[in-house]
């Protein structure tokens, strides 16, 4: 049903309702009163007749009253059907001959009694047809009938056609204006007057379609600002030379940029929806599997956020070494794990030509150097007899140049074997206190060539470690000797050993310039020292801090400092302590072995 139906129904109940209660209810009632207004006026005429009846009836003249109701009676014979006198005892008087009428719904009955001083002296029975009054009564209710539905109708259409025009089109046209808001049309604005809720409902219609266009408007904006940002973001990440690979929890491809396409020969199309271990050797696929679920599980950070080196598969088949950084995100309630990989296959042999070259040169020099430093010292020592002082000098000078070549060279050769994972490490039980005073004594006359005190502050007893202990004493001399270099002539260089938390913590502490803030990130690296121009004043390759380092690492310590310019510096390293029930299990493993990277 329609809008249209649905205001008029109520109004067209009301009238047929109104119209079934004219006709049955009221229509009734109307001739019930015409009915007792006919038999009040027939009591009416009986009542004049009364006082004749009673002087006949008390007289006993029966003529005489037979002539009075017998003339009445015909001036009535239409309405009067029957009439009948009964005196006080009952016997009819009037007419002498009985009479019996037909049932008629038309006719109706009264009983008048004839009193005198309240004692009855006889009574009228008269019948009325009001068949003629009934048939007017209905006529003139059926008019009225008709006036009463023609002046609802009209009433009804002129509340329809107002409720057409106040609420019906109103609605209409916000109809139509929804279906345009529905398509994209925000700019429609709908006429409205007055303050009544239709009025008020288009206005907020009006504000909200304001609003809408306001909103697509920055909507659009929003979308066209978002797409130019994916096609720079798209473009920049298919013109870097590292792939850029997504996966979710399950290890589901997402993305596969173009450089990732060049790195594993596959195109997105290939890869996308697959597991990532497709792009894995076979001997990588189970760790990363299990790796993953642990992560997911525990969210253990080993992997996340630090660049590993691991190897990949290409789809040909060729396993290739890969640099790999992996990092976690959240775009919603997704879990998403995004992998930056670069192919480092020139790099790994550039590495391999560099360290095989580093190598051989360093061993090729090493050899006649050290002849030429054991030469140098036995002319020195007069072997070949007395030497001029000058020409000693210069003998000095020469075998100092050949020993610090031989340091670099040395040092080279440890950096190149950890880098390749071959230092050989000899581990042992060995008691710390008693190997700091040793590395104290050796460097002590190193550290008087520069007027400085070697001290130690703390020298915790009895404590002991699992480690090589050439490569630690080699850690330790180097920490002392960069401490002496640059510590002011005549000032301390103290050394602690304090146990904290299931470790050792050995710490060499100067009184220098302090190591300035824009090196910090740099000191461990090789080559680099804080002042370049040091390097010539104190013979330092640059390599012993990254050397110590690793040494450090590879026994499972850790190497750090802390400075402060125009104070000094504190280089420490803290190593795990062997407890005496660890000791048996270490001594019975105790053997050469090489690190692996």
């Amino acid at each position: 049903m329609g809008l249209l139906g649905k205001l008029l129904l109520p109004i067209l109940i009301g009238v047929f309702s109104f119209a079934i209660v004219i006709h049955f209810y009221w229509g009734e009632s109307l001739q019930n009163d015409k009915k007792e207004t006919t038999l009040l006026q027939e009591i009416r005429v009986l009542k004049t007749l009364e006082p004749s009846l009673i002087r006949s009836l008390l007289a006993g003249d029966l003529a005489a009253l037979h002539s009075s109701l017998s003339h009445t009676h015909r001036i009535h014979k239409d309405r009067w059907k029957q009439l009948v006198l009964k005196n006080q005892d009952g016997i009819q008087v009037y007419p002498f001959k009985k009479t019996t009428l037909l049932a008629n719904k038309n006719h109706i009955s009264l009983s008048h009694q004839l009193l005198v001083d309240n004692e009855n002296v006889g009574n009228i029975q008269l019948t009325i047809d009001v068949t003629q009054e009934l048939q007017i009564e209905k006529k003139r209710i059926f008019n009225l009938e008709l006036i009463t539905l023609l002046l609802f109708s009209v009433v009804g259409l002129a509340s329809a056609f107002w409720q057409n025009l106040v609420i019906r089109k109103p609605i209409l046209r916000l109809e139509k204006a929804a279906s345009q808001l529905a398509n994209g049309d925000y700019k429609i604005q709908l006429p409205h007057e007055g303050n009544d809720e239709i009025s008020n409902l288009t206005v907020a219609f009006n504000t909200m379609g304001e609003e809408l266009w306001r909103t697509t408007l920055n909507l659009q904006a929003l979308v066209q600002t978002s797409q130019a940002s994916e096609v720079r973001i798209s473009t920049v990440l298919n013109n870097i030379a590292d792939g850029i690979i997504t996966i979710d929890e399950a290890g589901v491809i997402e993305s596969f940029t173009l450089a990732a396409s060049k790195i594993f020969g596959y195109t997105e199309e290939e890869v996308k929806g697959k597991n990532i271990m497709l792009l894995m050797p076979e001997a990588y696929k189970k760790p990363h599997s299990e790796g993953l679920q642990r992560y997911i599980k525990d969210s253990n950070k080993t992997i996340i956020g630090n660049r590993v080196e691991v190897e990949g598969q290409r789809k040909n088949g060729d396993v290739f070494p890969l640099e790999l950084s992996i990092n976690e995100m959240k775009i919603g309630s997704q879990r998403l794990f995004s992998g930056i990989a670069r192919d480092i296959t020139k790099r790994k042999q550039a590495e391999k030509f560099k360290n095989e070259f580093v190598s051989t040169v360093s061993h090729e020099l090493r050899t006649p150097l050290t002849s030429i430093s054991g030469s140098l010292r036995l002319i020195n020592g007069g072997v070949l007899g007395h030497i001029p002082p000058q020409v000693k000098d210069m003998l000095v000078v020469a075998n100092n140049n050949t020993d610090r070549l031989l340091l670099l060279i040395n040092d080279i050769l440890d950096m190149q074997k950890i880098e390749a994972g071959n230092m050989a490490f000899t581990p042992r039980i060995m008691e710390v206190a008693p190997f700091i005073e040793q590395t104290i004594e050796i460097n002590r006359d190193y550290a008087e060539q520069f007027s400085i005190n070697l001290k130690i502050i703390n020298n915790q007893q009895g404590i002991q470690i699992n480690a090589d202990s050439d490569r630690l004493m080699q850690v330790l001399c180097n920490l002392i000797s960069n401490a002496v270099k640059f510590s002011p002539n005549g000032s301390t260089v103290e050394l602690n050993s304090i146990a904290i938390d299931g470790h050792i913590n050995i710490s060499v502490t100067d009184h220098g310039t302090g190591i300035p803030s824009s090196f910090h990130d740099k000191i461990f690296e090789k080559f680099t020292q804080a002042d370049s121009t040091n390097t010539r004043k104190t013979g330092s390759t640059g390599l012993g801090l990254s050397i110590s380092k690793a040494i450090i690492e590879k026994h499972e310590g850790e190497l750090g400092f802390s400075t402060e310019e125009g104070v000094g510096t504190c280089f420490w390293f803290k190593l795990p302590i062997v407890h005496h029930e660890e000791k048996g299990n270490i001594e019975n493993k105790a053997q050469p072995v090489a690190t692996t990277e």
